[in-house]
């Protein structure tokens, strides 16, 4: 055979065999083919040095003193860290049944001595680069599970943000419906509201008839409420609110609602002082408490049980906020949170989903805009709601909202402002697209002591008052009107006579109707459905101005 030099060598072998003429003829013979050899004279040895530092291959002679080559193999293949290294037997043993022996207990090959020098390098070069081969398999199925992970992650966080999508979607369908609803809702009860009280105006104060109308009025008043909870449901219906001190809102709210509660109910309340400041105003917190407790109590279902407010602060990671119920745009950080719990009947997964949806409801028709707010004035002020619940075991709800850091000091309250009269002179330009509101808020106006000039959409406005601005004294304009909307018939008569006092209304809330970058403002912002008093409130600001 040729002598061949190898810079690297072409694998480690470790040979085993008792008779130390065996151990140096294969060592030389691997060794002139660039193979790297190792000599063990015993079981023992072996493997100690095959543990140390393991081979690529072992060659492993089975009649040894002390530990023999089927004991060597049954170790090595017992222990994970050697148990993949191939075992080539070389023995004098030839009977059929010491080779299915060997094969049985791990044994890759079998070589019978005395040996050919080729069918050695054969066998050994085979089995090197089958574990090579093996090697290679093993990285790319490790490398392929890894692929297989990332691509079922990469799924389930699409299917995720799908899930988030679409319930975005389904909560801006939801909320455009709502909002539209209560504006034609608010129009509607705007002009019942308005007409009973102007009947009332010609009814004695205790006659039998007024009794009537109270009762009609307080049915109004409950239908402005829905329509207010419709807006806020939307996100709408907020106001810019400053900092205020949550436990201090909660701990306002709860006697509030403490008897409302019915007597088989026990509340109790774990409210955590000196909380970071959040920016919800006490009203909205005190309309969270209320929704939340009832719906607790609703969840008991007429039976003796306990409601838990608490409040208190957590820090919400990206991973807390993604399970949360409800938690579009609210980022991660400091929060301060309502929590309210029961020990009611608990709720289904798939109930979960829906009850913060518009009028859903496991009770009676007619109900369902409690938690719909709720997770209205939530997202206006971009914080979180978690659910937790068992059937059979109640729920936990935890309104989250962004902690701002230390209380404001209370502004001192303003001066409250003298009240004067109403300058009566001239006309009022009254611009309203629905016929009905119109000729009420004319008749309202009449009895204030306006003359009144009415007109359908902002474009006719516009018309009106390039005629006849100099007998006009101020401009009620609804927002929403067909050709001109109320801004663009603000900017058009404030071109014709820039010092014009004009009244926007809307039955949108403020803040909404106000929103956007515009370079000419109104006097006074009217929301509907409003009585005779804040209309005459609204002129004395108006022409006041």
């Amino acid at each position: 055979m040729n002598i061949n030099t190898f810079d690297t060598p072409k694998g480690n072998i470790q040979i085993v065999d008792d008779k130390p003429e065996n151990l140096h003829l294969l060592s030389s013979i691997l060794k002139n083919q660039g193979y790297e050899t190792r000599m063990a004279i015993n079981g023992e040895l072996a493997l100690k040095s095959i543990r140390s530092h393991p081979p690529d291959l072992i060659l492993l002679d089975i009649m040894m003193p002390g530990l023999s080559g089927y004991e060597v193999c049954k170790q090595l293949k017992a222990d994970a860290f050697t148990c993949d290294i191939p075992i080539i037997f070389i023995s004098a043993l030839f009977e059929t049944t010491d080779k299915l022996k060997a094969f049985s207990i791990g044994g890759v090959d079998y070589i019978t001595k005395p040996f050919q020098e080729d069918e050695v390098l054969a066998r050994v070069q085979t089995h090197l680069s089958l574990r090579k081969m093996q090697t290679h398999l093993n990285a790319q199925n490790i490398l392929l599970q890894q692929e297989i992970i990332e691509r079922k992650q990469a799924e389930e966080e699409r299917l995720h943000l799908q899930q988030r999508l679409q319930k975005v979607q389904k909560i801006e369908s939801l909320g455009r419906m709502a909002g539209a609803v209560a504006h034609h809702f608010n129009n509607l009860i705007f002009i019942i509201s308005g007409n009973l009280e102007l009947i009332r105006e010609k009814l004695l104060p205790q006659s039998e008839e007024s009794k009537f109308l109270d009762a009609a009025e307080g049915a109004t008043r409950r239908a402005t409420e829905l329509g207010r909870l419709m807006l806020t449901y939307v996100g709408s219906n907020m106001d810019e609110s400053l900092p205020h001190d949550f436990t201090d809102a909660v701990a306002l709210a709860v006697p509030l609602i403490e008897d409302a509660i019915p007597d088989n109910i026990r509340l109790y309340s774990e409210l955590t002082a000196h909380l970071p400041v959040a920016k919800i105003n006490p009203h909205d917190v005190c309309l969270i408490v209320k929704n939340l407790v009832e719906n607790a109590w609703e969840a008991l279902d007429n039976h003796a049980g306990t409601v838990r407010i608490a409040t208190g602060k957590t820090s919400c990671g990206q991973a807390y906020l993604d399970r949360a119920a409800w938690s579009e745009n609210c980022k991660p950080g400091e929060h301060v949170y309502l929590e309210v719990a029961d020990d009611g009947c608990g709720m289904k997964a798939e109930m979960i989903e829906r009850i913060f949806d518009p009028f859903f409801t496991t009770k009676f028709t007619g109900r369902g805009m409690g938690l719909a707010s709720v997770v209205g004035i939530v997202r206006a002020k971009r914080g979180a709601v978690t659910v937790s619940s068992e059937l059979g075991a109640g729920s936990v709800v935890r309104v989250l909202f962004p902690a701002v850091g230390a209380p404001m000091i209370p502004a001192k309250p303003a001066p409250k402002a003298v009240d004067s009269e109403i300058p009566v002179r001239g006309s009022v330009l009254l611009a309203e697209d629905d016929e009905a509101v119109r000729k009420f808020c004319q008749n309202m106006l009449k009895r204030i002591g306006f003359k009144v000039l009415t007109v359908a959409d902002g474009a006719e406005a516009v018309d009106v008052f390039r005629e006849k601005n100099k007998d006009i004294a101020c401009v009620l304009c609804d927002l929403s009107m067909p050709r001109m909307d109320g801004w663009e018939t603000l900017r058009a008569i404030r071109e014709i006579r820039p010092d014009t006092p004009v009244i926007l209304a809307s039955g949108y809330d403020e803040v909404t109707a106000m929103r956007g970058d515009h370079t000419v403002l109104p006097q006074v912002f009217l929301h509907k459905p409003y009585h005779k008093e804040d209309l005459k409130e609204a002129l004395r600001i108006a022409l006041g101005n």
